[in-house]
């Protein structure tokens, strides 16, 4: 398998953001005298061509011209998979053929596709993992700039390890632009202070450090919405290590469980890294590599556990409620 190129993922919140993105790596492309080529859903496509529109783009003339080519997502995936069951042999073929023929001359290409989206989406992610492997394969010896995507409404229902091993094939994961705001996450209008009893709640988040900012921010929205403001410090600061963690030390996408039960909230980030929460030593000079003594500091109750696919590490934090 051919390590990754010029391969990059996006993951998105919102379809504003992917449509914008890649109008923007489209626009920067044709500008630079690339050929590009676009494989996304019919609502994406119309969305993304008005945007070139916007930027100033003749998309018309450019697709007649042939630098510039649209093509539906769903139609191409099921062109490879007559079927039912995806070609990757007879789409591997091709991809060199057509690749090969639209670099000759030295053009450069920029390709971006949602196949791999569609297969998440039916359930497939061993199919796109695969999918994602044979581009890597076929962009290696072209000089070639592909860009994938994935709705992170999506994460929730994948594994860990897939999650991870599907950027792992990326040459640059792209957090969602949300993992930045500084706006607070809109409560959830099914949980209730009355319920705070039972009350939980749950996120994926991608490996860029990015994360570690947007888990601060979802259990500080949680602690906010539930009532227990007086105990976000300590909270943050624990989750902060424990996703610090997951990205750097286990180079890992994460969940974040929150769990409040009488008197005490329990706090875990699930990483797909087998393994213990690490201990770092560092000098009197040096700030990092405390992560496991602010846990122990800060915590009530904190352990690991090793689960099939990884670790859990978690802490209790007591509440007085």
């Amino acid at each position: 398998m051919a390590a990754p190129h010029d391969h990059a993922v996006i993951f998105y919140d919102h379809d504003s953001e992917i449509v914008s993105a890649v109008a923007a790596y489209a626009h920067e492309g044709l500008q630079a005298g690339d050929g590009v080529l676009l494989v996304a859903t019919p609502a994406h496509r119309s969305a993304i061509s008005a945007a070139l529109e916007d930027l100033g783009t003749d998309v018309a003339a450019l697709v007649e011209s042939g630098r510039l080519d649209l093509r539906d997502a769903q139609t191409v995936l099921d062109d490879f998979r007559p079927e039912g069951r995806l070609d990757l042999e007879r789409f591997e073929d091709e991809m060199r053929t057509e690749v090969g023929a639209a670099t000759g001359g030295g053009r450069r290409v920029r390709l971006f596709g949602e196949m791999v989206t569609l297969l998440w989406q039916e359930g497939d992610v061993g199919g796109a993992v695969h999918l994602e492997t044979i581009w890597n394969d076929v962009i290696a010896d072209h000089d070639v700039g592909l860009l994938c995507s994935y709705p992170t409404a999506l994460l929730a229902s994948a594994g860990l390890a897939e999650i991870r091993e599907t950027c792992a094939l990326h040459s640059e994961v792209l957090a969602p632009t949300t993992y930045g705001s500084t706006r607070p996450l809109p409560a959830d209008p099914g949980e209730h202070v009355a319920d705070l009893a039972t009350a939980q709640r749950t996120e994926v988040f991608v490996p860029t450090t990015a994360a570690v900012t947007a888990a601060r921010r979802f259990v500080g929205a949680t602690l906010e919405h539930w009532e227990l403001d007086h105990i976000a410090a300590d909270a943050l600061l624990v989750v902060s290590e424990m996703a610090t963690n997951a990205v750097l030390h286990a180079g890992s996408p994460f969940r974040v469980f929150i769990h409040h039960s009488p008197g005490v909230l329990h706090l875990s980030v699930r990483d797909a890294q087998r393994g213990w929460f690490e201990q770092g030593r560092p000098t009197d000079a040096e700030v990092n590599g405390r992560g496991v003594s602010i846990v122990e500091a800060v915590a009530e109750r904190w352990g690991c556990d090793a689960v099939s696919d990884g670790k859990v590490v978690w802490a209790e934090i007591s509440t007085g409620v």
